[in-house]
Order: C-alpha cells, then structure tokens, then sequence
C-alpha cells in the first residue's frame, strides 16, 4: 500500500442515489448525450496544497446511456494510471471510483477519464525537507548541549545532545539557524562562528552542512545526575523535566534520558538550583537541590521518583 496519501471526504449513499437520478434524468434526452460520459472528482478539493508524494482521488463516473463503465483513468504532468473502482446499477450504472495519484514537485493537474469525459483538480506539492549540521570544537570534537534556533518561516528552538542538529519536514520559505547556549550566563564560555547560517527551501533536496564552529572564551561547566525510582533503583526514569534557575531566576530546562541521566551543560561559575516534575505528579526527594558551581564539573546530583 503505497503511503503519504491524502483522503478528503468521501460519497455516501445518498449521494449516490441523488447522482443516479440526476443521470437518469439527463440521459433521457438526444442521442448525443446518451453517447456522453459523465465524471466527477469529489476530492482533493480544488487548489490543495501537500508535501506528500501521493493524493488520494475519489469521485463518481457514469455513461449517458446507462452502460456499465468499462474504466477510468487518471492523467497528471504526462503520467497516467487506471482507478480502481466499483460499480452500483440501478436505473442506470454508477461507478465510484478512488486511487492514489503519485504527485511531481510544484503544481498538479490531475484529470480523472471515462470515455470523452473528464474532470480535473489541480494540487501543488511543496518541498519537505530536512536540514542539519554540526557543533565542533575549534580544536575538534563535537560539542553536545547547544541551542540551535530556526527562525523564518517557521520557528523554533531545540537543545542537541549530540552535537548535531536536524530541522525536518520544512516546506518553501526563507529560513536562518543559528547557535547559542541557555542560560544566559553560559554565552560567556563559548562563542560560535559564523553567527548563523541563511538558506532557502526551494527544491525538494534536502539541505546539510550547515555546521558552527565553537571557540572556547572562559573555562565551562556541568551539572549531570540521575534520576531513579524508589520503587526500583535500578529503574531509568526518562523523560523527566529538570529545571534550573540561576541567582537571577532565569530557567533553563532539559530532560532525563533513556538511560536516566541529565546534563546541564556550559555553565559559568555561579549557584543554581535544580526542581525534577513531570506530567504525573511525582513527589521527588530531594524536591530541589542547590549548587555552586566554582571550578570543577558537579556530579552525582541525584533524585529518587517515589510513587
């Protein structure tokens, strides 16, 4: 089953039905229009737009004349391909149709036929892409915990852990990215060259090498522990929400991973303190946790998850 379609609607019976009497009524009449064969797309809606690969058509088709449709067939930027379909007789022959229709970047005219007639929507496809990079050290090595932030037509900000980074399913526009560290204090330990990276999303490529290069300017440190469960302390808990405030109450949050741990990292000497939560209500001991930060990474700042 071919994926990334698009169902838009549908018929019902009484459609159906309503369909059947008007073509009854229009083929009773010269022996032209009972010659003449009637189709109608019911989906995508006209003018739709998708970054999917495929559109998912489906509608109605009948002879003037009440004959059994033998078949239809779609027709789109030179391709084709036939429909599958099912046929309802009554006073005359009804056929409903659907299928997936493959798209090609841009704009689509996609015209569904049975005999000599026809019917046509026009879909365009947008790109969706992905674009990424990397955070090295100047003097190598690839550096974990910073910010990258998308701005432009759509924005956003994310914290990899692992030095690289990746923006997915970008349509069409003007974007930047840029890099930095949270929290504020933390920008005096790193700076990063260049300040951003412009690009445009037009073709359906995706989009890399969109590295920074970090350069150390003062001495940075970290904060990591792990996060357990009374119940088991052998249990991970991931997903946490940890949550650090400097002296001047500026937060700065990221979450225990799949292994229990939790890093704050890049930060300037200073005290700060730390709150587990989550979604779930948990009661954690301790429920904070303070700690200066002088000279050396801080370690083994642990919490246990009680249930």
């Amino acid at each position: 089953m071919l994926k990334n379609s698009i169902r838009i609607g549908g018929w019902s019976v009484f459609t159906i039905l309503i369909v059947i009497s008007l073509i009854g009524c229009l083929g009773g009449g010269s022996s032209e229009s009972e010659t003449t064969a009637w189709v109608r797309i019911d989906s995508p809606v006209d003018g739709f737009s998708t970054g999917n690969e495929y559109a998912m058509v489906e509608g109605n088709a009948a002879m003037r004349d009440g004959s059994y449709p033998d078949s239809v067939y779609w027709i789109n930027n030179g391709a084709s391909g036939s429909l599958p379909q099912s046929t309802i007789c009554l006073i005359v022959c009804l056929t409903a149709f659907q299928g997936e229709v493959p798209l090609f970047p841009g704009e689509n005219t996609i015209s569904v036929h049975l005999v000599d007639g026809l019917d046509s929507v026009t879909v365009t496809r947008y790109p969706q892409v992905v674009v990424s990079g990397s955070i090295t050290m100047d003097t190598g090595g690839l550096v974990p915990g910073v910010t990258i932030t998308l701005s432009g037509d759509r924005d956003s900000m994310i914290t990899f852990e692992t030095g690289e980074y990746y923006f997915s399913n970008l349509r069409d526009g003007s974007y930047n990215v840029s890099a930095s560290l949270l929290p504020a204090q933390s920008s005096d330990c790193l700076s990063f060259t260049p300040d951003h990276h412009a690009f445009e999303v037009i073709y359906f490529d995706d989009i890399s090498g969109l590295d920074f290069t970090a350069s150390q300017l003062t001495p940075c440190y970290e904060i990591s522990g792990h996060i357990s469960a009374s119940t088991n302390p052998d249990a991970n808990l991931s997903g946490v929400r940890m949550t650090l405030k400097d002296i001047d109450n500026n937060l700065y949050v990221v979450y225990s991973n799949v292994d229990g741990n939790y890093y704050f990292r890049h930060l300037g000497p200073g005290t700060y303190t730390i709150t587990p939560s989550d979604s779930y209500g948990g009661i954690y001991m301790p429920n904070t946790s303070t700690i200066t930060v002088t000279e050396n990474d801080v370690t083994s700042i642990d919490f246990v998850k009680s249930f």
